[in-house]
Parts: C-alpha cells; structure tokens; sequence
C-alpha cells in the first residue's frame, strides 16, 4: 500500500535509476497527489505523482513509491491542483496506445501497467503533453477508483467491457496518434466519475 503522505514533496531515486518510457522533466518540483484510498490497497506501492514547474502541470505518472524518495517541503492541495486539469482540451476522450511505461524486462521497482493497452485521454494537450488513464479489463472485483465502460461504448478495435482506472493519471507525447474514442453517449458521466474521485 502506499505509504508517502499526500503533498510531500519527493524526487526520482538515482540508484537505481527508475528507467521510464515517458519520464518527468529534468527540473520541476515532484509532489506526491494520491488519493487517501491508496492507504488501504494492500500490496499495491502505487502511487500518484505529479510534477510542477514554475507554477503549472508538467508531468504526472502513477509510480511504485520505490522510485522516489522524500525530500523536505511540501505543497498543500496537490490533488486539487492535478484535478484542476482534467477534462479539459480538444483531445479528451480519445483513445491512445502508448505501449510499455517501462522497457520489457526491466527489475522492479515498476508500474502495474505492462504491455501496450488502451489508455483514455482525460487532458491535454498541454505543457504536461496528453493525460490520460489506463483501461483494464472489467472482470473481478471493481472498486472506488473504477468506472465501468462498455465496450460498445469504446470505439476502437477489439474493445471489450473495461474499467477506466481513475486512480492512476500518466503524461504522454501529444504526438501519440488517436487509435478510437469514447462514445458521446458516456462522456458526461464518465467526466462526472472522475470529478467525483479527484474532488
């Protein structure tokens, strides 16, 4: 479960160096934006992270609290302030495939998010390029931080019934091609989940 209070602020470990697809900008302030449910989810280190500079949103990942380590500070309402750029900017709601957060084979620490899924795009594009969350597959057990999403309302190839996972935000290049969307029909109260978990 996680473990590093909301609003610390922390930096990348340098050893080992985490090795990730799309990491945070060189200079910025890290600060960590989770949600109090991830204090109760046993075996999961996952945490969110997102990454100011000069005041705005330059990065956000959902990160195994091995890859960072405290450092002194910290910025109250760090959530608020990641929330205040979701669902905003011409691409929300479409569907991009970013492939591995991290290069196959590679040691934890890690990231849940193997393989190349379908991810929503919740933001962007921005100074922190695209926002987006992934999408897992709807069976087992669906929690406080799911929205269930037909799959006849994700319009790409060989949708399926899946879970938005709200719990875990990623920047990635705004030049990720669109690879399908999410119907019209589920947009509002898809938007009115995740206002409801980042409030």
């Amino acid at each position: 479960m996680a473990t590093i209070s909301q609003d610390l602020v922390v930096s990348m470990r340098t050893k080992p160096t985490p090795d990730l697809t799309y990491p945070p900008a060189a200079t910025g302030t890290l600060v960590i934006a989770v949600h109090a449910g991830a204090f109760k989810a046993k075996g999961n280190r996952l945490t969110q992270v997102a990454q100011f500079v000069e005041g705005e949103l330059a990065w956000a990942g959902a990160l195994d609290e091995g890859m960072v380590q405290v450092e002194s500070g910290a910025i109250a309402g760090s959530r608020g302030l990641l929330a205040a750029y979701l669902l905003q900017g011409p691409r929300v709601w479409q569907v991009v495939r970013p492939g591995e957060l991290r290069p196959s084979g590679k040691s934890r620490p890690d990231t849940v998010y193997q393989g190349d899924r379908p991810w929503v795009v919740v933001a962007g594009p921005g100074r922190y390029g695209l926002l987006a969350m992934p999408l897992n597959d709807a069976a087992g057990r669906m929690g406080a931080w799911h929205h269930f999403i037909s799959g006849a309302d994700l319009v790409f190839p060989a949708s399926k019934d899946s879970k938005l996972e709200m719990n875990h935000l990623w920047s990635f290049p705004e030049t990720l091609q669109t690879k399908g969307y999410l119907a019209q029909r589920v947009r509002e109260s898809t938007g009115d989940a995740i206002r409801a978990y980042y409030a």
